[in-house]
């Protein structure tokens, strides 16, 4: 109960502070001549994008609630629609899933081909072991779950809808196979994978990679988007025990 009268007290005092916040930022984008592009932050689950969704709370952008992409896009059956690219139209920055998975960045990029794009990444080793440990306390299941107790638990787990978490496994990594669900091998080849592709993908002028867990400030992120320096400070860092 105690957390969640805390979360709900931080909502309140973001609904009060956030018009200010807001007229801050346009008024220093008007400023400095930067214009309103929207903002894609694309690095894998467990990169500290719950970090960097802090950040552009803080700076006044209209961020995205993760869940209602999440939900939209398990609603066009994994195949972004209408609906979904309208609830984009909505905000200016987003973050983890969908825009986390390798399969959707060319669909995206081909999407909004002039937007900025901020590739978060970590240590890959620290990575793996923040995601599988996440997913296995979500499941509640020990870390020597078989296979097939892995897949009864996602295909009946609630998050989002029933199945989802099973469901968006498989469009990432396939349908299931003797190897295990969250393999190590299988998981670092995605996650390497993954970054190689965003690389590919965009050129330098708009893409930002960088190591949250490795900066302290967020000057890095006001220069990317053309944001006056008196933006930047310490770097957010939110959940850190587990690698958001």
């Amino acid at each position: 109960m105690r957390v969640v009268a805390e979360r709900a007290l931080n909502r309140l005092r973001f609904a009060v502070l956030y018009p200010g916040r807001r007229l801050r930022l346009l008024g220093a984008r008007k400023l400095q001549g930067v214009t309103g592009s929207k903002v894609f932050c694309i690095g894998r689950n467990k990169t500290g994008t719950t970090s960097l969704q802090t950040f552009f709370s803080t700076a006044g952008f209209r961020v995205a609630p993760q869940w209602q992409g999440e939900r939209l896009i398990h609603q066009s059956s994994f195949s972004p629609d209408d609906n979904f690219w309208r609830w984009i139209d909505r905000y200016e920055v987003f973050q983890d899933a969908p825009f986390s998975w390798t399969w959707f960045l060319p669909l995206l990029i081909s999407r909004y081909p002039d937007a900025l794009y901020i590739l978060s990444t970590r240590d890959e080793e620290e990575w793996l072991e923040s995601l599988i440990n996440h997913h296995y306390e979500h499941l509640k299941l020990p870390r020597n779950a078989s296979n097939k107790e892995l897949i009864a638990k996602m295909q009946t787990d609630s998050y989002i809808a029933v199945g989802y978490m099973y469901e968006a496994h498989v469009k990432q990594y396939g349908e299931p196979t003797e190897e295990p669900m969250y393999g190590r091998e299988k998981l670092l080849t995605a996650f390497r994978q993954h970054n190689s592709t965003a690389r590919a993908l965009l050129p330098e002028t708009q893409l930002l990679e960088i190591n949250i867990a490795g900066s302290a400030s967020s000057s890095p992120i006001c220069e990317f988007l053309g944001l006056p320096s008196n933006f930047s400070g310490r770097m957010p860092r939110e959940n850190v025990r587990r690698g958001d």
